[in-house]
């Protein structure tokens, strides 16, 4: 249902754009827009290292997501590894010119991507505001190892990155570090969770209610079925978000 939310508003989309894809594209096996989705996806999951898709690129329900399930052995990895991952995220600054690189040929457009945090904050309003207040928070996220630009911090008693976040409400406006997921799961809950006991629910109670759920998987030529527990206690909500992600109508 996430994957189905973020084709109505096309969240993952609009960044994707904010990209320039130098790769020989007869030879491209995931497009930036598949990249960045798995990428997402993974984040709202919970899978913020970048390794543990060595292990998703195995996942059925993240390949339904990404439409990029293979009906004949659906045990194929069917998605993109930590290295291929790796080259949407991270570019050595020795390297000047991305579009004669080998192996970093996808190049991020910062301003872009500060654009469109806004312009997903504005279209979420029938006309734009008047007047908006802004919140700015300095938080820690910790890191383990020789991170760059990772320093000690004596108020969070550890190592971490201090990134700003800008807040209007509930929306992200700004960040310094990957923030999609943040967008997407604000959508979530605005768009499927209004008016159920989930709406004031913070992302990590989200995560493990509605999207971390055990399923049985079954996969034939002519359908896909997903089976969840009947006794999982948010069928109802989980019914609800599916059907007012069905009546979202598209973004263009």
């Amino acid at each position: 249902m996430l994957a189905e939310l973020d084709k109505k508003l096309k969240i993952t989309a609009r960044f994707a754009q904010c990209f320039r894809d130098y790769r020989d594209s007869p030879h491209v096996n995931y497009s930036v827009h598949q990249l960045l989705a798995q990428r997402v996806y993974g984040l709202v999951l919970g899978y913020e290292d970048i390794n543990d898709h060595d292990k998703l690129r195995y996942d059925p329900a993240l390949a339904i997501a990404l439409s990029k399930l293979n009906l004949c052995n659906a045990n194929e990895a069917v998605l993109a590894g930590k290295s291929t991952l790796n080259r949407l995220e991270y570019c050595p600054e020795t390297i000047l010119d991305q579009a004669s690189s080998r192996y970093h040929r996808i190049e991020h457009q910062p301003q872009e991507l500060e654009q469109a945090f806004v312009e997903i904050f504005l279209d979420s309003y029938p006309k734009p505001p008047r007047q908006i207040i802004l919140d700015m928070d300095v938080t820690d996220d910790q890191v383990h190892g020789n991170q760059e630009g990772a320093f000690y911090n004596k108020y969070y008693h550890g190592v971490c990155y201090a990134p700003l976040y800008i807040f209007c409400g509930h929306h992200l406006l700004a960040a310094k570090l990957r923030s999609s997921a943040y967008v997407l799961m604000q959508a979530w809950g605005q768009h499927c969770l209004a008016q159920t006991s989930l709406a004031k629910a913070t992302v990590g109670t989200i995560r493990l209610s509605l999207l971390k759920l055990g399923a049985r998987i079954t996969v034939s030529i002519r359908r896909i079925l997903i089976a969840i527990a009947s006794s999982c206690p948010y069928q109802d909500i989980l019914a609800t978000a599916y059907r007012r992600i069905q009546l979202l109508p598209g973004t263009g």
